[in-house]
């Protein structure tokens, strides 16, 4: 996809600036409301985005998760909507019910009276009700895609194409992204019309300032390591991405422990992601559910038991944990037969152009940050033999 601009930013700080939000564009209403819900200045990525958004064009925003992607479509939302009348005239996708409460809690702290103008929902249920003529769709204005790096996974590409078509062709698409997955481009290409590429200004956006560390147990001690490192190390809450087994074995060592996955009701996840919030759990063992999207902003370790299967869940992983600048450190437990798996998956083109990408040419801050996982990359070799 050809962009008009690309505008990079300066990311030596994704939160602070010493902007204001009163330079941006923005109405005095949401002037308002911004300052009645506590925030102060905005960050380097809605200094870039919120303007060129507000002149109508289409766009890509990437940049790493907690730098504040949500509060610029929520801007761009209540600005371009007629409060005057109640239909739809937003609708914001995205690809878990998780991340669609999250984003609306955010605008309902901003605007609670124009709820009814703005519509967000995951494909299967938007597609839905759009099918059964429950929702119209003919007064969208803007159109919103959050975390599309997993919106262009294959099993959304059928929905997200019926939505495009039930929409009018005069509309402004707003895209939101951690990562730049090589798919993008071709899908969005055919309905993006005038757009700008806002991201940071280096190749990477998720691995600098975090801390990774790779430990090779066999399955077998691998619970007794996990415990035995959360003893020894001081964090504020943590998630454990594994699967339920986990939480079990953890109960005999006195953890305050929680398990969440898809397959669970979705109000007894809504409960956990609440207590999660509200510090009633410090350790979380979750699917990949939480992988994406979903801002915890005290999470400041995060632990891989077993192997993500490709490089950009891996990225949304530990991502989980960098909130605010803090320095975390992502432990990350193999066993010998995942160390297998994975170097097979290696030998596959996409992840050798990955691994390319990612530590071939990056300012030195990131192959800082990044050595560990270059180092585990290196382990996969050393197997090859075995």
């Amino acid at each position: 996809m050809q962009f008009e601009e690309i505008v990079e930013y300066d990311r030596t700080d994704d939160v602070k600036t010493d902007k204001e939000f009163g330079s941006l564009m923005l109405s005095e209403s949401s002037l308002r409301a911004l300052a009645r819900a506590g925030y102060i200045s905005p960050s380097p990525v809605q200094v870039q985005a919120i303007p060129i958004g507000l002149l109508g064009f289409d766009i890509l925003v990437q940049a790493k998760s907690g730098t504040g992607k949500t509060l610029v479509f929520s801007l761009l939302a209540l600005e371009g909507i007629n409060a005057q009348s109640n239909v739809p005239q937003v609708l914001i996708l995205t690809p878990t019910r998780e991340i669609a409460i999250q984003i609306c809690t955010v605008i309902t702290r901003l605007a609670p009276r124009v709820v009814l103008n703005i519509v967000i929902g995951t494909s299967g249920r938007l597609c839905h009700l759009v099918s059964i003529r429950a929702l119209n769709t003919s007064s969208i204005r803007l159109f919103v895609l959050d975390e599309a790096d997993k919106l262009m996974d294959e099993n959304f590409q059928k929905d997200i194409n019926f939505l495009f078509s039930c929409l009018p062709s005069e509309k402004q698409v707003a895209v939101f992204s951690a990562t730049y997955p090589h798919n993008i481009d071709s899908i969005l290409a055919r309905y993006m019309r005038n757009s700008r590429l806002i991201r940071a200004g280096s190749a990477d956006v998720q691995l600098i300032g975090i801390k990774q560390f790779v430990i090779i147990r066999y399955a077998k001690h691998a619970n007794d390591s996990l415990a035995t490192l959360l003893r020894s190390i001081t964090f504020t809450q943590c998630i454990i991405y594994a699967n339920d087994h986990i939480r079990k074995a953890f109960v005999g060592f006195y953890f305050d422990v929680a398990f969440i996955s898809s397959a669970m009701e979705q109000s007894e996840r809504n409960k956990i992601m609440k207590q999660l919030r509200n510090f009633g759990v410090k350790i979380l063992v979750s699917t990949d559910l939480t992988a994406r999207g979903i801002d915890v902003g005290n999470v400041n370790v995060i632990v891989n038991m077993g192997a993500p299967l490709d490089c950009e869940t891996y990225l949304h992983r530990i991502g989980r944990a960098i909130k605010f600048c803090s320095l975390i450190g992502g432990e990350k437990f193999y066993s010998r037969n995942e160390l297998l798996c994975i170097r097979d998956l290696h030998t596959q083109r996409f992840w050798q152009t990955y691994a390319r990408k990612l530590f071939g040419k990056l300012p030195a801050e990131i192959r800082i940050a990044s050595e560990s996982y270059l180092s585990f990359l290196k382990v996969l070799y050393s197997l090859q033999n075995l």
